[in-house]
């Protein structure tokens, strides 16, 4: 296993948020394959729409759990995701502008970037349980 395959060992014990990454952890297979193949705009396009979604609802949701369970991290949490947001937004305006190349190297190093933040700031959500 390498450290883009999800492992109980990220769980925050919280079975929608675990779900959520999960799906990050998937989508570092996607986009591999994009790397490795000619440019396909499909898959670009599906990246982007899921880090759109994944950065404002999966943020949303683990943002209210914190709030719900008076976690102390949360400001953290919440510029961390504020990162986040900032580095996703320009990606839709990069793929109408066919700055293909470009948009899969910026979607590659913030699914590294989530990667190592569900892997080291969100296992802290295990605190919640």
């Amino acid at each position: 296993m390498n450290n883009k395959e999800w492992s109980i060992k990220f769980s925050t014990l919280n079975n929608e948020i675990d779900d959520h990454h999960k799906e990050l952890f998937q989508m570092t297979e996607m986009i591999d394959s994009t790397i490795r193949s000619t440019i396909c705009k499909d898959n670009l396009y599906t990246l982007i729409c899921f880090l759109e979604d994944y950065t404002c609802d999966h943020f949303k949701e683990e943002e209210a759990l914190m709030l719900e369970k008076n976690f102390s991290n949360i400001d953290f949490h919440r510029q961390e995701h504020a990162y986040f947001q900032a580095r996703v937004e320009p990606l839709r305006a990069m793929y109408e502008r066919h700055e293909y190349a470009h948009a899969i190297f910026q979607i590659r190093q913030i699914i590294d970037k989530l990667v190592h933040h569900i892997q080291t700031v969100d296992i802290q959500l295990r605190k919640l349980k």
